[in-house]
C-alpha cells in the first residue's frame, strides 16, 4: 500500500536526516541554514546512484515474439511521493545550491538592519535610574519592573527585572538579591561560573565566547550564549555586588547580533552604589 513511498524510496529520508545529523555535529559553528544546505546537496549522490542502482536491477524485459518488440517493466517502483529516488537527486541538489545561495537568514537580516539602524539611532533613548537607586542605563523604550522571590539552597532570593521588548530583540536589567553574606563571602570569580552555567541552561544554549570585563573598580563577566535552535544570541554582562548579582541582557535574532545598540546598552550602565 502506497502511503509516502514505494519500494526503496523512503531510503531518500534517510540520506538526508543522515547527512544533517552528521553535519549537526561536525559543523556546530554554522547555522541551522548552511548546515540544511549541505545535507541536500551530498544526499543527492546516493539518491542518484543508489535510485538508478534499484531501477536498473529491478527492471525486467520481455520480447513480444509478434512483433520483436522488447518491453522493459521495473517492479518495484521506488519512490518518495510518487517521485522516483533518482529523480531526487537534481532537486536535492538544486534545493540545496538555492539555500547556500538564498539562506532564509538573509530575509531577516535585510529587515533587521533596517530596524538596527533605526533603534540605535531613534532619539528615545533615555536613562532611567532603578526605584532603589543602585544603579543607571540608557535605555531605547521605558523598562517594565517585575520582582519575584526564589527559593534556593542559600535561602530566598529576590530577583528584580527591569525589561524591554523592541521588535525581536529583549533588553534588560536583573538584580538578585542574595541573603547576607551567602554571596560576597566567595569568590567573585566562583559566583559569575554559577551565573554563566544558569544562564546556559535557561536557554539549553552554548556558550560561544567569554571574557573579563570592567566596570569601575568591578570585574565582571561578559557572555555570548547561541540557543539550541541557532536562531537566537544571548548576550550578557555580569556584576558582582556585594551580596548583589547584576546581569545586563540583550537577547536577539542571530542576523542581529551586531547590532550597535547593543553595544550602546551595555556601555551605559552604572553603579551608583559600590559594595566592596
Amino acid at each position: 500500500m502506497f502511503i509516502l513511498w514505494h519500494g526503496f524510496g523512503w531510503l531518500t529520508v534517510v540520506f538526508l536526516g543522515g547527512f544533517y545529523m552528521l553535519f549537526e555535529v561536525a559543523l556546530p559553528s554554522r547555522s541551522k541554514d548552511f548546515v540544511t544546505a549541505l545535507s541536500y546537496v551530498c544526499s543527492s549522490v546516493p539518491c542518484w546512484f543508489v535510485g538508478r542502482y534499484f531501477r536498473d536491477k529491478y527492471t525486467t524485459t520481455f520480447k513480444n515474439e509478434e512483433t520483436g518488440e522488447r518491453i522493459r517493466v521495473r517492479q518495484p517502483y521506488h519512490a518518495l511521493f510518487f517521485i522516483p529516488m533518482h529523480f531526487w537527486a537534481p532537486l536535492c541538489l538544486a534545493l540545496g545550491v538555492f539555500l547556500l545561495i538564498y539562506p532564509s537568514s538573509d530575509k531577516l537580516a535585510g529587515s533587521d538592519s533596517r530596524d538596527s539602524i533605526n533603534l540605535a539611532a531613534r532619539p528615545a533613548w533615555n536613562t532611567f535610574t532603578s526605584p532603589a537607586g543602585d544603579f543607571s542605563i540608557s535605555t531605547p523604550a521605558p523598562l517594565i519592573n517585575k520582582s519575584e522571590q526564589i527559593n534556593s539552597s542559600v535561602g530566598t532570593i529576590h530577583r528584580h527585572r527591569y525589561y524591554a521588548s523592541i521588535s525581536e530583540s529583549y533588553f534588560a536589567v536583573e538584580r538578585c538579591d542574595y541573603p547576607g553574606g551567602s554571596v560576597s563571602a566567595r569568590p567573585v570569580s566562583d559566583v559569575l561560573d554559577g551565573a554563566r552555567d544558569g544562564s546556559i541552561a535557561a536557554i539549553h544554549g552554548r556558550l560561544l565566547k567569554e571574557s573579563p570585563v570592567a566596570l569601575g573598580n568591578k570585574i565582571g563577566r561578559a557572555l555570548k550564549i547561541e540557543n539550541s535552535a541557532r536562531t537566537l544570541i544571548a548576550l550578557s554582562r555580569m556584576y558582582v555586588n556585594g551580596d548583589q548579582l547584576y546581569s545586563v541582557i540583550v537577547v536577539a535574532p542571530q542576523s542581529d547580533q551586531n547590532n550597535p545598540a547593543f553595544g550602546r546598552f551595555f556601555d551605559s550602565f552604572r553603579l551608583i552604589r559600590e559594595i566592596e
